[in-house]
């Protein structure tokens, strides 16, 4: 427990970076409904979607790093199984209004028998990072000198499941590690995740 606490410290201490909440199923939502999902990817996140056709969702997420991120993303259904394999890429921008702005990419993969549900990502990020006096050098999770300005990217990889206790109500559990050659120590750790999955 006392790991996981650090953990959570360390990543809300770094710098803002492309939001770490990510998709959860590759499974869209339905044309007209509706996801909530409210939890920590370790930062406090919420995210609302909404189902346009059946082969894409369309969100926003808040996510509560350091500096509080907001994104606009989306998702397109390629293979679509209630039960099953199904398969989506996604996308998106994302901006903390100050000193951090970017976009990611990546596909999705999950499995659904019953009531739970596997799922696997690839997320690549690319950041842009404008400096101002405020800005510390150093940060907990990438070796990089944030006093000046600068453009990255990186990916970030999640695997997961979703206990699905009815149609409109789960749990999902997940963890996530970072790639990418600047990272420190604390950077290429395990970050657990915890998030209530509400559809409606």
């Amino acid at each position: 427990m006392e790991k996981i606490i650090l953990i959570v410290l360390l990543f809300c201490g770094a710098c803002s970076l492309a939001p770490v909440v990510s998709e959860k199923t590759a499974r869209t939502l339905g044309d007209g409904n509706w996801e909530t999902n409210v939890g920590m990817s370790p930062a406090v996140s919420v995210t609302v979607g909404r189902g346009f056709g059946e082969s894409l969702d369309l969100h926003f997420s808040y996510e509560s790093q350091i500096v509080p991120i907001v994104e606009v993303g989306g998702k397109f259904s390629i293979i679509q199984n209630n039960e099953g394999l199904s398969f989506s890429l996604f996308g998106g921008g994302f901006t903390d209004g100050g000193s951090s702005s970017g976009y990611y990419a990546g596909p999705v993969v999950s499995f659904k028998k019953n009531w739970i549900e596997f799922y696997g990502l690839a997320k690549y990020n690319n950041v842009t990072w404008e400096a101002d006096a405020s800005t510390d050098d150093d940060d907990s999770v990438f070796n990089f000198n944030l006093s000046i300005n600068q453009n990255f990217d990186y990916w970030l990889a999640v695997a997961g499941v979703n206990f699905w206790f009815n149609e409109g109500f789960g749990l999902n559990i997940n963890g996530k590690r970072f790639f990418i050659d600047d990272a420190s120590e604390d950077g290429e750790r395990i970050i657990p995740s915890l998030h209530l999955l509400f559809r409606y």
